[in-house]
């Protein structure tokens, strides 16, 4: 079990690892004060834990990794602006690579690095280029390892488009989300248990009207995924069965305020309701694939 806590300091947060009857190990080593652990990770395969501090230097909150036992850090990102932090970060499901978000090359732009866990300083930039004011907001591993699916405004500020990216290569990013219309943006995104698809919700087609698309990694298919909706309609969340051959969501596709459960195959040429009839007032609020 990894677990923070200050052990030593009350002003200073170390991270720590123990089992049943042993005794706890520092695995940040001791940090100074002013200093703490505010995020760990374990790495999948649980070889390593990653871990974000004000290690170095009291200002900026870098990403380290450290063995699960003992205190041997390797600092993974290299920040240098003071007063920036490493935001979210992620391991790839085979614990090969970390991706992070920082504003580690301009200090008011986050963009997407990725990092071999046990070298340290040697990030690789693999969203595109931002534009001043633009950043990346999110992303998420391609089950496969194969490739990154990030949420920017990368190409026009305030405007949030889908990207994918391959983990260790610079200035290879795509698009993949479809040319929105103005007012448009992405809003949430999740990939397909096989990595052949890349979901997303987005008032692609129609302003303040949110739809369900897919798209290759590649970006050369984007299909909608979700049926027409009624004036006023929008599709509310949506899940990828466990096999990725297709998708359930919710939404008020037949009646406005009224929301229920659909299935649809990634292209949207198969698309069913899925709930049965509701009494009057009724909604489905929740579902859940059998895994």
């Amino acid at each position: 079990v990894a677990y923070r806590a200050n052990h030593h300091d009350v002003l200073v947060i170390d991270l720590y690892t123990t089992e049943a009857g042993l005794a706890s190990a520092n695995v940040s080593g001791r940090l100074f004060p002013g200093s703490n652990v505010t995020g760990f990770s374990w790495a999948p395969n649980s070889s390593r834990l990653a871990y974000r501090a004000n290690q170095s230097d009291v200002t900026r909150f870098d990403l380290y990794t450290t063995r699960q036992n003992k205190a041997a850090s390797t600092r993974i990102s290299s920040l240098t602006f003071p007063n920036t932090a490493v935001g979210t970060f992620e391991w790839a499901p085979n614990s090969s690579r970390l991706a992070y978000i920082a504003n580690q090359d301009r200090a008011a732009v986050r963009e997407l690095y990725t990092a071999q866990p046990t070298v340290s300083l040697l990030s690789v930039r693999v969203s595109g280029t931002l534009a001043a004011g633009s950043n990346v907001t999110g992303f998420a591993w391609a089950p496969d390892n194969s490739q990154l699916a990030y949420l920017a405004d990368q190409d026009t500020v305030n405007v949030f488009e889908l990207y994918t990216a391959p983990p260790a290569v610079r200035d290879e990013d795509v698009r993949v989300s479809g040319p929105l219309t103005a007012g448009g943006n992405v809003v949430d995104f999740a990939w397909a248990s096989d990595s052949s698809r890349v979901a997303y919700l987005a008032d692609q087609d129609t302003v303040n009207r949110f739809e369900l698309y897919t798209s290759t990694p590649d970006g050369r298919v984007n299909d909608k995924a979700s049926g027409p909706l009624v004036a006023g309609g929008n599709v509310e969340e949506f899940e990828w069965d466990k096999n990725g051959w297709g998708l359930a969501y919710i939404a008020d596709q037949d009646q406005v305020k009224v929301f229920e459960l659909y299935l649809s195959v990634p292209d949207g040429s198969d698309n069913a309701k899925a709930s049965g009839s509701l009494v009057p007032g009724g909604n489905v609020y929740k579902f859940a694939w059998t895994r």
